[in-house]
Formats: structure tokens, C-alpha cells, sequence
């Protein structure tokens, strides 16, 4: 993997979130997901990119899909009319220019429906421990604990 960004972002109207975005290196060039989380009521969204090669400055254009308010799933496009969603009208694609310098990626997207947002986003150190502390247990003890688990909540 080359690597994962986290950090938040400027959005046009003052419309702002937080984005997770995971690159890896596939023989000579680099596929990668970005996830898109609004800070209000408007839908969350996912976005798929690659690009030719692997330099570390590039302008791409990404395939967008919406994302349940709910369920966090992705969605289709014909299921965009369902009730959950709070908008008019949404992006199919968005045209990306980034760059990566050391720790930091450096986005600027503008979507299709004239939207624009920018960020610089940073790579956790490869050092820092996971923030999800594990407990140790043998595997009849882990499927003891996922069959007690409530249905309703995943």
C-alpha cells in the first residue's frame, strides 16, 4: 500500500467533511478509494480512481457513488431517490489534481456539479499504534463472542 490520508476538508459554500483516502500500487500504477463524510445533512459518497503511472503528482478523474446515510453501504445511482437523502442533485465524477510530498497529500477536486474542495491531508506515521485495542482469544472464545452479538446493530 502506498499509503492512507486522513484529514479534513474545504468545501465551496462552506460545506466541509472529513475524507479517508487509501492508495496502493498495482504493477506501475496506483489504484486507491476515497470516502467523502459531510459535516451536515448531505450524503456521504465514495470514489474510485487509477491512474497510468506512479508519479506522485497527477490529475485524474474519479467515479463517484453514494454512500446509505444509514447503513454506510454503497449505493447505486437508482437508489439515490430514496427519502434518506437530503439533496437535489449530486456528482457522478470528479475531476482530481494531487500531489504527495512526503506525509502530506495535497488534493484539489472540483465535482461535476461545479463543486469545489481542497485539503491537505496527512499520513499517519507508520509507527503510531492502532487506536483499536484487540483482546486475545482462541477461536472458540471469538465465535462465542460474535454469536452474542446483537443483530440489530450490524
Amino acid at each position: 500500500m502506498k499509503g492512507q490520508w486522513i484529514g479534513k476538508y474545504k468545501g465551496q459554500d462552506g460545506v466541509d467533511g472529513k475524507l479517508i483516502i487509501n492508495i496502493d500500487k498495482v504493477g506501475s500504477q496506483f489504484k486507491g478509494t476515497a470516502f467523502r463524510y459531510t459535516d451536515d445533512e448531505t450524503l456521504n459518497s465514495v470514489a474510485y480512481f487509477s491512474t497510468n503511472n506512479i508519479n506522485s503528482e497527477k490529475e485524474i478523474t474519479a467515479d463517484i457513488f453514494p454512500v446509505h446515510p444509514r447503513t454506510g453501504y454503497q449505493l447505486r445511482w437508482e437508489d439515490i431517490g430514496i427519502p434518506d437523502f437530503k439533496i437535489n442533485s449530486y456528482s457522478r465524477t470528479s475531476e482530481i489534481k494531487f500531489k504527495i510530498i512526503g506525509n502530506e497529500l495535497y488534493l484539489d477536486a472540483t465535482l461535476d456539479k461545479d463543486f469545489n474542495l481542497t485539503s491537505i491531508l496527512t499520513r499517519p506515521s507508520d509507527k503510531n499504534n492502532s487506536k483499536i485495542h484487540g483482546e486475545e482469544m482462541t477461536w472458540h472464545e471469538f465465535k462465542s463472542y460474535i454469536s452474542s452479538l446483537s443483530n440489530s446493530k450490524y
